[in-house]
């Protein structure tokens, strides 16, 4: 986008003239993990994480490049499946059952709720040792 402001004296005539550029950005997601005792660690963005047989954890899914007051929804999805969410909209508990191991992918899907064209969807893994 191009923006231009013109500041123009009593009668009309031009006095000064700026114009800017804003680049446009797709909307983002970034995972972090919620300590209960620190809250979000938001110094540490999350592409994969490792976690044991029947221990349980917190994400928060932060949504970037949306704009402010933007009514947004979340969609959550474990191994390609839809989970209803009880931690809040951008918050997911998870607790890897005793018998797993591999690989748990964790999936979300942030839309505006008005405009379509304004989403985005990331993921990060899971590895459980």
């Amino acid at each position: 986008h191009e923006i231009t402001l013109e500041v123009l004296d009593l009668t009309g005539n031009a006095g000064a003239q700026h114009t800017i550029k804003i680049a446009l950005v797709n909307p983002e997601i970034g995972f972090y993990e919620e300590h209960p005792l620190e809250g979000t660690l938001n110094n540490l963005a999350l592409a994969g994480i490792s976690m044991s047989a029947g221990e349980e954890k917190e994400f928060r899914s932060s949504p970037y490049f949306f704009s402010r007051g933007e009514p947004i929804t979340y969609e959550w999805l474990i191994d390609r499946k839809r989970v209803e969410n009880e931690g809040g909209a951008g918050i997911l508990r998870i607790r890897v059952v005793p018998e797993a191991s591999g690989f748990i992918s964790v999936e979300t899907l942030i839309k505006n709720a008005v405009s379509v064209l304004r989403q985005a969807a990331a993921q990060f893994i899971i590895n459980v040792r």
